[in-house]
């Protein structure tokens, strides 16, 4: 029996604090363009993801909740996130919170 190893996949996510927009990409293909919402909670960061209409598939979540709290707990109401405990959402959100860059 053989053990596939899965290469890591690349991604990387444009925030555009002016406008309040979030564009990500997952192996340099877009994968996903989103406005932002976020609320500082006494537990941390909530943020609202909306996906831009014209980048929806009719699988998709009109939005997707995030919380990024502040003993370290993640959470995301995408499929993804419920399957295996991450996802792109998340991961472009806490390092935008990381950056200071969302309050």
């Amino acid at each position: 029996m053989t053990t596939r190893t899965r290469k890591p996949k690349t991604r990387s996510m444009k925030y555009d604090a002016l406008v309040g927009t979030l564009a990500l990409t997952v192996d340099g293909k877009e994968a996903g363009s989103y406005w932002l919402d976020s609320r500082r909670v006494a537990n941390g960061v909530v943020v609202r993801l909306t996906k831009f209409v014209a980048c929806r598939t009719a699988n998709d979540a009109a939005h997707y909740d995030v919380l990024i709290g502040s003993k370290g707990e993640r959470r995301c109401s995408c499929r993804g996130f419920c399957k295996w405990k991450h996802c792109k959402h998340v991961d472009s959100v806490a390092a935008l919170v990381a950056a200071g860059k969302l309050s």
